[in-house]
């Protein structure tokens, strides 16, 4: 789970990074933010993102998230 708004790299290159890595190229990737995330789902499946979650999130929606992106 990465949050796409970080101080050095957004989430969106730390996404891209872990992506180009071997280790990476499978792993199962969770974008977190608190802005639009409607004008932001584009831009996340282009980095590499498996699912998409807003700010605030219920536990449930966490839950869900997580169970949908390892099936």
């Amino acid at each position: 789970m990465l949050d796409l708004d970080m101080p050095v790299m957004d989430g969106f290159q730390v996404c891209m990074h872990i992506r180009s890595q071997i280790w990476g190229a499978k792993l199962p990737i969770i974008a977190f933010t608190g802005k639009d995330l409607l004008s932001l789902q584009k831009n996340c499946t282009l980095a590499g993102f498996d699912n998409f979650l807003s700010e605030p999130a219920s536990q449930q929606e966490l839950a869900t998230s997580i169970v949908s992106t390892y099936q």
